[in-house]
């Protein structure tokens, strides 16, 4: 199939901005986020349905388009029945829920949406799953997997064994296929060293030693004994050669300390690549933090270390469909807002949530997910 130059349009409606990327083989994306600045819960709500039903409708899509929707809020004083109904209403399954502060407002959303204005695609939803069998891939996305165990080393081993069987239950390969992961730590500060000791064991004892997938790990609420909370995507039927890590010259690579996970990866299709940018933050070519007392400073290495990454690749900000703003300190909001809306394209879906980073020292993290129009030997997606 002859597959022409496509690109990246940036729109907005009311409090939505949103990222289409539409392709000649007619298999098109939508990343959408809806931000309202309302601490009104219920007008917060409100704002979010109307905005979300509207840019279904100008983009002439159907509720049944969603594969991965997300939403962050501030548990203080939330109707847990006003998001089950906001669920309901527009089949939010799977929905990923965090305890994560939005730094608009009380709430805040977040929606992946892969169709073909030629044929039907099939969303296969089963609890806190969704499949895609298409013709050339299977796209998985497994959303808010806890456990019960009593410890965060325990829990975070039983959501990557839940995990590992789901991947099982759809023919798919741990090794072969996970490519991206977000994983939330309550109470990171003291939990964070256990969730990724837990994670480097269960890659080991699965094989996993030189290549792991894209991963963000952050900090989040909780009211209950659930500490780690976790996000994963995987694509089946794909190639080795298709999964390409990528790397920065300005930060040092992950074996240098031991972390188990890549910086990006570049995921190579047909008619185009989608690049997963690890949670990215102020860090020097040697694993140290710089900046560690200025948040202004701080951002502007991170743009800077995610600008690299994207050139690794041949890529740039403007291929970014959507991105998730970190801060330790909700105070910090309005100095990092000006910084993104100058570096990024107008428009571009982000949001910006109080979520710690791992280290006490970085006051700001950053992750995105980019698409870029390609031509290659690959099959096209689907």
């Amino acid at each position: 199939m002859k597959i022409r130059d496509t690109s990246l349009v940036k729109k907005k409606f009311g409090f939505a901005n949103y990222s289409v990327f539409n392709s000649n083989s007619g298999y098109n994306e939508l990343h959408l986020t809806i931000t309202p600045n309302s601490y009104n819960l219920n007008e917060s709500f409100e704002r979010i349905i109307f905005d979300y039903e509207n840019v279904l409708k100008k983009e002439n899509l159907s509720k049944d388009s969603l594969f991965f929707s997300r939403i962050h809020f501030d548990n203080e004083d939330m109707d847990v029945k006003l998001i089950t109904d906001f669920i309901k209403k527009f089949s939010l399954k799977p929905c990923s829920v965090i305890q994560q502060p939005p730094l608009t407002g009380k709430i805040c959303f977040y929606s992946w949406h892969i169709y073909s204005k030629k044929e039907k695609i099939f969303h296969l939803t089963d609890n806190n799953e969704v499949f895609i069998q298409g013709k050339n891939y299977d796209l998985l996305f497994n959303s808010g997997i806890k456990s019960k165990k009593n410890n965060v080393y325990l829990q975070t081993k039983d959501i990557f064994n839940q995990f590992n069987k789901r991947l099982k239950n759809r023919k798919m390969n741990f090794n072969n296929n996970f490519v991206r992961s977000w994983i939330y730590v309550a109470d990171i500060d003291e939990n964070y060293e256990s969730m990724v000791k837990a994670r480097k064991d269960f890659f080991y004892k699965q094989g996993l030693k030189n290549f792991f997938p894209a991963s963000t790990g952050i900090g989040c609420l909780s009211s209950d004994n659930s500490y780690v909370n976790a996000d994963f995507f995987s694509v089946n039927r794909i190639k080795k050669e298709q999964i390409v890590p990528i790397s920065s010259r300005l930060m040092p690579k992950p074996t240098l300390y031991g972390v188990t996970f890549e910086r990006g990866l570049e995921i190579i299709f047909g008619d185009r690549k989608h690049i997963y940018i690890s949670g990215t933050a102020s860090i020097g070519k040697k694993g140290e933090v710089l900046y560690p007392d200025n948040v202004e400073k701080q951002t502007k290495v991170i743009v800077k270390n995610i600008k690299d990454l994207l050139l690794s690749c041949n890529s740039s900000l403007n291929d970014i469909a959507q991105m998730n703003v970190y801060l330790r300190n909700k105070d910090d909001y309005e100095r990092v807002k000006k910084i993104i809306d100058v570096e990024f394209l107008k428009n571009t879906p982000y949001l910006i949530l109080q979520g710690a980073v791992c280290r006490k020292d970085w006051l700001v993290e950053i992750d995105a997910i980019a698409i870029k129009s390609i031509k290659s030997k690959f099959p096209v997606l689907l």
